[in-house]
Order: C-alpha cells, then structure tokens, then sequence
C-alpha cells in the first residue's frame, strides 16, 4: 500500500507519552480518512437527571405521560397502588431504562420486597408480550461471547435480538450490560439498544444494528469476503482498514468521553456491518463487562479476554483506561498484518497462544518486522504501535 493510499497520518512523531499506554499517547493518532475529533478528552460527568428536569418538564404528571407510560401500564397490571408512580417519577425513574434491576427498586422509599416481587413478574410479562409483537425472527444466528444473536425484523427495519439464559452466575453481567447499553451514547460506532425484555427465564436485548460478520472472522479469512477481494483489485483495501483503525478508535473514544471503559476491547468485540463493496463499518459490542467509572478512577479486577490485556492488568495491577487503550493497538497491529499482506500465522507464531502482553517486550521487534519499510506510512505506523506497547 502506497503512503497516498492510506491517505492519513498516524501520529505526531514529536510528541512524548506520559505514563504507560496513556491516553494522551493515542489523542495525537490523526486518522484523516475517517476524519477523527480529538481523542480522548477530560468531560466532566453528565448532570444528574433532577438537574437536567429543573424547568424543562412543568409537573409530575407530566413527566409520568412523557416519561413514564410503559411503567404505568406495568403498575396497573399490579397488585401495587397506583400512587407510587409518583414515588417512580420523583426518584427519577424512565421508561428507557426498562427492566428495572431489583437493586434498584429496593432503594425505592417504600418499595415492600413484596412489591418488588409484584412489580418484577408484572414487568417481564409486559415487556415480553411488547417486544414480541413489534421485532420477528428471520431465521439467521450469530454466535455471541455470551449467548446467540439472531436477527429481528420491525417493520422495514432490521435488529440484532441477543438471547442469554439468566442464572445466578451470569445475572449481575446480564444487569451491568444492561445498565452500559441505556447509557453508550449515540454513535455510528457503537452498538444501540432498541429494547429489553425477560422471556422465560432468558435476557433478551434488541440491538441495532444486525450483522453478521465480526472483524476476528475477517482477520482470520479476508479473502473469502467480496468487499476484500474487490478493495484489492481496485487497490483501495488497505485504506479501508486504516478507515477502520479510525472508526474503532472514535467509538472507543466516545465511551471514554462518557465515562465508560469497554475492559474487553478485542477482535470479535468489533462487529463489520456490510453495506456493500465500498462501505464496511465497524461498530463496537458486548458491553457486559464495561464499567461506568469517574475521570480519574481505575480498577484493578482482571477481566476480560486475557489475550489482550494489558501487562498490568495481566499483572493484577491498577489499570484504567489504559487498558482499552493497549487492546485498541492490539487490534491496530492486527489488522497492520492483513495490510502489509502477511499471513496472521506469523503473528500467532509470535505471540504463541499467551497473548500480547505475555509476549513483550521481547516480542514487538520480532511483530513490528513483519510491516514493510517502504514508505513514510509504515514508518510512523511503527512509531505508534511501540508507543502502544511501551507507553
């Protein structure tokens, strides 16, 4: 690939990292073809909800027909008196967040473990008997990390539906999957909740968008796809993939910003929805194991697919967003390989079954040999993939 097919500039050579795998290491990547903000920037936290209400909604009743509908049909449908919709609506309960978590109502002033139980079975049924009648099933199956995704169909439009049984093992993920899905912002990037529901004893999330193709099944079997085929006989592949750097590291980049580590950043974490033979985006999933965290915050619990964690995290170190990070160069230095042409055995061969942090740093000179020499775009491509990996 010729540095005017990649169209872009990687990163800034003169700039200087500050701490391992920092973020500032990655707010100097300038991915043109994908036309990147700057990344990784310090927000502060949203407002809470009762900030964001004062002014903007007259009445409780209000807020309860705006807000509240679905909630209300499900206390009706209750032995639970009518009256504490009110309490809901105060509390700052919305219909966007359904199902409710039991943890949460329990904080619910007044809220008897007796009308927990009501409120929870009334829920499922309503939610079920919903969503049932709107998304129908087409017939095609992914398999996900943590159940099968099969796709729906609303009128014109087509979801993903995620089906996880619920145990006890699984039930505290399944919540907190729920809980990041209600708050990812909107992006291209990043996959969207259309609906939630219990059926039967499994979880179910409709998401958007459906597809059925992940960016480990490419990396693994390019040639097999025909928008691959096509990008190299029209010599554009290799800039689609530099595309694609820039579209992952933008939607990781919008979690951040809101306050949100993914903790499980890898390859089949990356769904490729196939437009057609020139338009392949990839978008973020499986949030389940993703954390809603403060701006200086950090978590030493070792999570996550191990093959891409970061040397601290593998260490049982502190670790912040420092890990999506490394993980994000991971899946760069990945995706370099099918770029310059070589075959992903030879990485493998590197990295040996134990994963990237097991294999440095001994192991980047033995990767970053397998990217050509030939032109600019290989050279500070290299530059930023050891400062992935030595921070």
């Amino acid at each position: 690939m010729s540095n005017n097919d990649a169209n872009t500039t990687l990163m800034d050579t003169n700039t200087t990292s500050t701490g391992n795998y920092a973020d500032d290491a990655v707010e100097h990547i300038s991915l043109k073809l994908a036309d990147l903000p700057t990344l990784f920037p310090t927000l502060d936290l949203d407002k809470p909800l009762h900030d964001r209400l004062k002014g903007a909604v007259p009445s409780i009743g209000e807020w309860i027909v705006q807000n509240l509908s679905k909630t209300w049909e499900i206390i009706k449908q209750s032995d639970i008196p009518n009256g504490f919709i009110v309490t809901l609506a105060e509390a700052n309960f919305n219909d966007k967040y359904l199902p409710f978590t039991k943890s949460r109502l329990e904080r619910v002033e007044g809220f008897t473990p007796e009308f927990i139980d009501e409120f929870f079975e009334a829920q499922a049924v309503y939610l079920a008997v919903l969503n049932k009648k709107r998304f129908h099933l087409c017939g095609r199956v992914r398999r996900g990390s943590f159940g099968s995704v099969h796709q729906v169909q609303e009128r014109s439009n087509f979801y993903a539906s995620k089906v996880i049984a619920k145990t006890d093992d699984n039930e505290a993920i399944l919540y907190r999957e729920l809980r990041m899905l209600n708050i990812v912002p909107s992006s291209p990037h990043l996959v969207q909740l259309r609906a939630s529901y219990e059926q039967e004893g499994n979880m179910v999330y409709i998401m958007n968008p459906w597809a059925s193709l992940d960016l480990k099944e490419f990396i693994e079997r390019q040639d097999k796809f025909e928008f691959w085929k096509s990008g190299k006989i029209n010599k554009t592949a290799g800039g689609m993939l530099v595309g694609w750097m820039g579209c992952i590291a933008s939607g990781l980049a919008m979690l951040h910003a809101n306050n949100i580590k993914h903790r499980d950043l890898k390859p089949a974490n990356v769904l490729l929805l196939v437009k057609s033979l020139t338009n392949v985006r990839p978008v973020l999933c499986d949030y389940g194991l993703s954390k809603h965290f403060h701006a200086e915050s950090s978590s030493v619990i070792q999570t996550g697919t191990m093959f891409y964690q970061s040397p601290e995290r593998v260490r049982g170190k502190v670790v912040g967003r420092s890990g999506d990070i490394f993980a994000l160069g991971a899946i760069f230095a990945e995706l370099a390989v099918v770029i310059s042409g070589e075959s992903k055995r030879h990485l493998n061969g590197i990295l040996v079954r134990k994963g990237y942090a097991e294999c440095l740093p001994r192991g980047l000179d033995k990767i970053l040999a397998l990217y050509p020499y030939d032109t600019e775009w290989w050279m500070q491509f290299r530059q930023l993939i050891s400062r992935f990996a030595r921070g």
